[in-house]
């Protein structure tokens, strides 16, 4: 019983967000992901992919070809940014 306790709480859509390691989480706008794309002359291919079925994309209410910019905490820079597309 204690199992199926355990992954109804892990996959419930709001845990990933209120866990403290999860890093900061935004979604981008339209006109943001294509400021994105051109200043790093990028295509949708080239950028780091996220699971449609990732708890956080399932948390956001996230569909296909939406960017999502991640913050994490870092030592040595401060802060690192990266972006993923949901796929």
């Amino acid at each position: 019983v204690m199992c199926v306790c355990v992954c109804v709480e892990m996959e419930n859509p709001e845990t990933p967000h209120r866990l403290q390691l999860v890093p900061t989480h935004k979604l981008l706008s339209a006109e943001e992901k294509e400021v994105l794309l051109k200043r790093y002359n990028l295509s949708e291919s080239q950028v780091p992919r996220m699971q449609l079925s990732d708890p956080v994309a399932r948390y956001f209410g996230l569909s296909r070809g939406q960017v999502m910019k991640i913050v994490r905490r870092s030592e040595t820079a401060g802060r690192y940014v990266t972006y993923r597309i949901v796929m």
